[in-house]
Formats: structure tokens, C-alpha cells, sequence
């Protein structure tokens, strides 16, 4: 008898019993090649996250309720210095800013407090620039806040245009007051 396909997308069909009994196959190994290849577009897909989590340039970090790192993508390993697995199992304030304890402006803290996102901009010598940081809730299958996804965009270059316009500025409004006075007094 012959299996039945199933309708979800990524699901494979497993081939007939009978194929398997006809290559002499024993029950118990026809029951782990059918878990292998049900196990494949699972593998699959986790394969593929890893990958889309890496290609982003952010730096993004999962945090549970204790601010230990659970994971993170390769632009957080990358910049932190450090291989993703040796990042895993410290507390984010601990590796990313130095301290003992979360800094007091902490849009991680503030979301265990209020289970709501947070956006916070940060300057971080340690990581040589400036952020948007974003917090956003991670809940498991009954709602329960079980940590955040933390996302660091890095600012910097932004900072920097800003910075040397509002510089431009200045010089123009004093040049423009020293050329008022002159014109006045002439």
C-alpha cells in the first residue's frame, strides 16, 4: 500500500512500504529512512533561516529574560570580535558594554518591564559607533514573553553627516552675523 502525499509544501513523500520490503529493508530501518526524509525540509528551512539571520548587516542579538545571549547573527559576532558561539551564554551588557549590569537607558529592561518594543539611540565606544537599537518581544506558543530580538543598526555615518551639517550651519550663521555687523557699523 502505497503512502499518501501530504498537501503541506515542504513535505516530501515516503516512498511504499513495499519498495523498502523488496530491498530487504528491516522495519526499523524503513522507520529511520522515513524520518530522515521528513527530517530534510526541516533541516532545510532551518538551514535557510541561519542564512537569511547572517545575511543581515544589522547586528542582531536573541536575548532571554536574563540578558543572556541565546544567539547571534554574524554582524554582532563579527563586530563583538568573536566567533557566534562564544558570544552565546553571556549577558549582552557584559559583552557588549563592559558592565557588570544593565546600563540604565536599557530598551531590554524596559521591555521585560512593559513586554513592549523599545527603540533607543546608543553610543558605544566598545563597538566603535553609533546605534538604533530596537527591542522587539519574543513570546512562545502560550504568549508568554520569553526575551527579545535586539537589533543594533549602525548609525554612524549618519551621525557624522549630521554632525557636519549642523556645523556647515553654524559657520554660515556666523559668517552671516560678522558680515550684519560689518555692513551696520560701515
Amino acid at each position: 500500500m502505497a503512502a499518501k502525499e501530504s498537501q503541506e509544501p515542504f513535505s516530501r513523500p515516503v516512498p511504499s512500504q513495499r519498495a523498502d520490503e523488496k530491498k530487504g529493508r528491516s522495519p526499523g530501518e524503513q522507520a529511520a529512512r522515513a524520518r530522515l526524509r521528513l527530517d530534510v525540509p526541516a533541516v532545510q528551512a532551518a538551514e535557510e533561516w541561519q542564512r537569511t539571520f547572517d545575511a543581515v548587516p544589522d547586528l542582531i542579538a536573541i536575548l532571554d529574560t536574563q540578558h543572556w545571549i541565546v544567539r547571534v547573527n554574524k554582524a554582532m559576532a563579527e563586530r563583538l570580535g568573536l566567533a557566534k558561539d562564544r558570544c552565546v551564554g553571556q549577558t549582552c551588557y557584559g559583552l557588549v558594554h563592559g558592565t557588570d549590569e544593565p546600563l540604565p537607558f536599557c530598551p531590554h529592561s524596559r521591555l521585560l518591564q512593559d513586554g513592549e518594543e523599545h527603540t533607543v539611540e546608543v553610543h558605544e565606544e566598545r563597538l566603535a559607533g553609533d546605534f538604533l537599537v530596537t527591542v522587539s518581544p519574543l513570546r512562545d506558543s502560550a504568549g508568554r514573553l520569553v526575551g527579545s530580538v535586539h537589533v543594533a543598526r549602525d548609525i554612524t555615518e549618519r551621525k557624522r553627516a549630521d554632525d557636519a551639517l549642523r556645523e556647515s550651519e553654524e559657520r554660515y550663521r556666523t559668517l552671516f552675523r560678522c558680515m550684519a555687523i560689518a555692513v551696520s557699523s560701515g
